[in-house]
C-alpha cells in the first residue's frame, strides 16, 4: 500500500470512531446533546425548554421573542413540520435561569403554561449564617485520632511488601539459575555469535 491509501485508511478509521462515539453520546442522552450543542452555539439567542409532561421531561431549543416563548415540542412535531407553538412570558416572576451554562425555562405540556423555576426558591427557615457558623465549627474542631488502627495498616502494608520483594528476589533467583543451567547445555560452535 502507498503512503496515500495508509494515510486515508487511517483518516477514514478515525472519522468512523468518532462518528460512532457521537453516535453513541446521542443515543444515550435521547437527543439532548445535539440540542444542548445548538442552544450553546446560539450564544444566548436560544433558551433551553425543559417540557414537563405527564409522563416524561424532555428538553427542545426554545427562542424568546417580543414577550413569547417560541419552540417546537413533541405535540406541535406531530401537528405538522412548520407548527410552532407559542406562550407568553409572565411579567409576575422572571421565569428563566441558569443550567449547564446555558439559560432554561421550565414549561408545562399538560398546561401549555411556563412554570416558576423550581431550583430558586429559597427553603423558610433555613438561616445561612447559623449553618456557616456551625459548619466551620464542625471542620476546625480538634479530631479524635486512633492512632493504633493507622500504624497496624501501616505495618500490614509493610510487611506486604517486604513478603512480595522476598518472593520476587527467589523468583529471580530459580530464574537465574535456570538460565545458567540452559548455558551449561547449549554448546555454540563457530560463527560470530
Amino acid at each position: 500500500m502507498t503512503a496515500l491509501t495508509e494515510l486515508m485508511t487511517f483518516v477514514l478509521s478515525y472519522i468512523i470512531v468518532l462518528f460512532i462515539g457521537f453516535f453513541l453520546i446521542q443515543f444515550l442522552s435521547n437527543g439532548f446533546f445535539m440540542k444542548f450543542i445548538k442552544i450553546k452555539a446560539s450564544r444566548g439567542k436560544k433558551v433551553l425548554v425543559e417540557v414537563r409532561g405527564r409522563l416524561q421531561h424532555y428538553y427542545v431549543a426554545g427562542v424568546p421573542e417580543g414577550g413569547w416563548l417560541i419552540y417546537r415540542d413533541n405535540e406541535a412535531k406531530r401537528e405538522g413540520r412548520k407548527s410552532v407553538k407559542r406562550l407568553a412570558l409572565p411579567r409576575e416572576f422572571n421565569p428563566f435561569y441558569r443550567k449547564m451554562n446555558v439559560n432554561c425555562v421550565n414549561v408545562d405540556e399538560e398546561k401549555n403554561s411556563i412554570m416558576r423555576p423550581d431550583n430558586l426558591r429559597g427553603i423558610p427557615g433555613y438561616d445561612a449564617l447559623k449553618w456557616s457558623n456551625l459548619l466551620k465549627r464542625a471542620l476546625m474542631s480538634v479530631k479524635i485520632k486512633d492512632d493504633s488502627k493507622v500504624i497496624l495498616a501501616i505495618l500490614i502494608i509493610v510487611l506486604l511488601l517486604v513478603l512480595g520483594m522476598i518472593i520476587i528476589f527467589a523468583k529471580l533467583g530459580s530464574l537465574q539459575e535456570s538460565i545458567e543451567g540452559i548455558k551449561a547445555l547449549t554448546h555454540v560452535t563457530g560463527g560470530n555469535v
